[in-house]
């Protein structure tokens, strides 16, 4: 008789994800989840036995360890909780939102402001809300000497704001872009911080052009 599994089988996923390993951060793409682990897009110094942490879909960040490395790719043990998409209203796919400490030309209503940046994602990013933004307008942003045109300001609370690029951020684009923030960043704020705050990030979505505020 067939033994049952103990785990439930994985699914297939291309997620886009970030994970922490040796103090960095790096942009990856999942390529399936089960409730024991994930398995991902393989990264430069990766290897069998690093500790490391990730998120995706704002769920996270979790810890786990790397069990291989072939083929481009990696396996990480951890304990995932619940697959996602399986809980009922949550099929729609979300950017995840990577946190960041860093400052950003923000270009509105014909004013230059200079503005912090709490989180960035494909399809846009979360800021400090400047006097007179509006939910609805349309600004401009530059972040890591990337700028984002034509992007719109989603939403405005609690001394933050959304901003939606016009159109999301290609992926080596926005990787090429977190490697920036990380190498370059630390000159007003650190780009991004080493340790990651364990409380839900801010709902926002990130894009290729200018600022926008992410819904």
């Amino acid at each position: 008789m067939m033994e049952r599994r103990k785990t439930e089988r994985s699914i297939a996923t291309f997620k886009s994800a970030y994970v922490i390993h040796d103090g960095a951060i790096h942009f990856v793409t999942l390529r399936n989840i089960s409730l024991s682990g994930i398995c991902s897009d393989a990264f430069p110094g990766v290897c069998v036995g690093d500790a490391i942490a990730f998120c995706y879909d704002c769920e996270g960040p979790k810890s786990g360890v790397v069990r291989w490395v072939a083929n481009g790719r990696f396996g990480v043990s951890a304990e995932i909780g619940k697959l996602p998409g399986t809980a009922p209203g949550n099929q729609r796919l979300r950017s995840v939102r990577l946190p960041l400490s860093q400052t950003a030309s923000l270009f509105c209503g014909g004013r230059h402001e200079q503005v912090a940046v709490h989180n960035l994602s494909l399809r846009g990013t979360c800021i400090d809300a400047v006097p007179g933004l509006a939910i609805g307008q349309l600004v401009s942003i530059s972040i890591g000497g990337q700028s984002f045109e034509q992007a719109t300001v989603r939403w405005h609370a609690g001394g933050r704001a959304g901003i939606c690029f016009a159109k999301p951020v290609a992926l080596q684009h926005f990787r090429d872009l977190v490697v920036r923030l990380q190498n370059h960043g630390a000159g007003a704020a650190a780009a991004v911080p080493l340790q990651v705050s364990h409380t839900r990030p801010e709902l926002t979505l990130a894009n290729t052009n200018p600022v926008s505020s992410a819904a």
